[in-house]
């Protein structure tokens, strides 16, 4: 760093390297070495590096679903912070406080009524998805925490009373933030069809409403504030349930675009 500067490196997810056949774990032992020695050799001219006014911070989770147990050698070196998680009772009271009073903003009593059991159910799924889809080598993106909880109520309170009246609208909407948040994320089709079994049931015991008449006419929810391109700021967050409209106004974006740049793109739009 710069003169007088003392440069701060964050590691995250420590415990996350694969441990070798003989148990050690190559980047942390690279870690380990500066700690220790405060530099590296370098291989080519064989001179040694001091790297100096730097410092680590690190952040890790329990041992378990790809996380290992780290060495104690290299643990020594830092001061330990630990944090438990949050019970259901007061990530519930936190959620709850908020979705209540946005909906006293003009929404109807059958979409009030659902605020305490969307929240309910948006913890619960969040339990189960942290429970079952435990991160990996192959999927260390895996990893949930109370920012995906918070990102669902973020696209809720997009909406505004015009655009979700009835019960059923209300939850459909719960429903796609759920998806865009924690199933967008995942990789494989077994993971998916996992999801949308746990939703469909999801559905039923909080809401007592068949996962059908959830996702309406078309497989796939989709909500958006840009189907309207003549709409006034701020846009309507509303659902675009009608494909061909979908299609035609990405299609006028993309043809607006390729008008004004000296670099047009030649896109195949499809859904996924």
């Amino acid at each position: 760093p710069d003169l007088g500067n003392t440069c701060v490196i964050f590691v995250d997810d420590l415990n996350m390297p694969a441990k070798e056949e003989y148990g050690a774990q190559p980047p942390i032992e690279i870690l380990r070495q500066w700690m220790d020695h405060t530099g590296w050799y370098d291989r080519k001219e064989n001179v040694y590096r001091q790297l100096v006014d730097i410092q680590f911070m690190a952040a890790m989770g329990p041992p378990g679903g790809g996380r290992t147990q780290i060495t104690q050698r290299y643990v020594r070196h830092f001061n330990l912070f630990n944090f438990i998680p949050f019970d259901d009772d007061s990530l519930k009271m936190v959620f709850v406080t908020i979705l209540d009073w946005f909906l006293a903003k003009g929404f109807g009593g059958p979409v009030k009524q659902c605020g305490e059991s969307v929240v309910s159910a948006t913890i619960d799924v969040y339990n189960t998805i942290s429970a079952n889809l435990l991160p990996t080598p192959a999927k260390s993106h895996y990893t949930f925490n109370l920012r995906d909880i918070s990102k669902v109520f973020q696209g809720i309170v997009q909406v505004t009373s015009a655009s979700v009246k009835d019960k059923d609208g209300f939850i459909r909407l719960w429903a796609h933030e759920v998806f865009r948040v924690f199933h967008d994320r995942l990789i494989d089709e077994e993971g998916r069809g996992w999801f949308k079994t746990m939703m469909a049931e999801k559905s039923q015991e909080f809401f007592n409403l068949d996962w059908k008449k959830v996702l309406g006419p078309n497989d796939v929810l989709i909500y958006g504030n840009f189907v309207d391109p003549k709409a006034r700021e701020p846009k309507p967050y509303i659902e675009i349930a009608d494909r061909a409209q979908l299609s035609k106004v990405m299609d006028d974006y993309l043809e607006d675009y390729n008008m004004m740049t000296s670099r047009p793109k030649s896109l195949v739009l499809f859904g996924n």
